[in-house]
């Protein structure tokens, strides 16, 4: 009988897998790891440890050890986002000087690119005083520094905000700086003139 001639393929082939799996097993069980790769993962694949030393009044404390894992998720940009030119909407760069208000000015900006990018306005300019004022003014407070009242937070939360509440224009509440009570929230054009309504903006995904 002929034997017929066997042909060998190596489909994958790693020196390193098993020493990649054993440092895994040293700090998340292994049934986990085939757990995530279950999502079929795209991305970057992470293990942190996190230490925390509590410390109480003369007393020192257990320290808390963390282990967790993280993805870093890749996203494909559409190549409509790709080709288009989005110098229009860019606008000047604005200096926060000695505030803490990075979080405001970005979120008042998204709104005016947003809308300006859906065709609603054309560039017009949304208070980020009034977020700073309104968003979560009791963190202002607490600050160590007494000279200010500005404070950090998560731009998501300003956006929350927004989609509540609306925002008013620059023109209606320009910024002048943080205080510890800043004057009342006025709406000078309420049927939208300075005010985007919450309605619309969760029907056009979110601005």
């Amino acid at each position: 009988m002929e034997e017929l001639p066997i042909k060998v393929e190596i489909l994958y082939e790693s020196d390193q897998l098993f020493s990649e799996l054993k440092k895994i097993g040293q700090y998340i069980p292994l049934s986990t790891f085939l757990e995530i790769l279950k999502l079929k993962p795209d991305g970057k694949f992470k293990i942190l440890r996190v230490k925390n030393k509590v410390v109480k009044p003369k007393v020192e404390g257990e320290t808390i050890d963390v282990v967790y894992t993280c993805l870093r998720k890749h996203r494909v940009v559409p190549d409509e986002t790709k080709k288009a030119d989005w110098r229009p909407f860019y606008g000047p760069v604005k200096d926060q000087g000695e505030h803490d208000i990075c979080w405001a000015i970005v979120t008042a900006e998204l709104v005016t690119a947003i809308r300006w990018i859906k065709q609603r306005e054309n560039g017009t300019e949304y208070s980020y005083q009034e977020l700073v004022d309104f968003v979560f003014p009791e963190k202002g407070k607490l600050q160590k520094n007494k000279a200010h009242f500005c404070y950090r937070l998560n731009i998501v939360k300003a956006l929350r905000y927004v989609v509540r509440q609306g925002i008013q224009k620059t023109l209606d509440r320009p910024f002048d700086g943080c205080k510890e009570l800043p004057p009342p929230r006025v709406l000078l054009n309420p049927h939208l003139g300075g005010y985007i309504c919450a309605a619309k903006l969760i029907q056009h995904c979110y601005l």
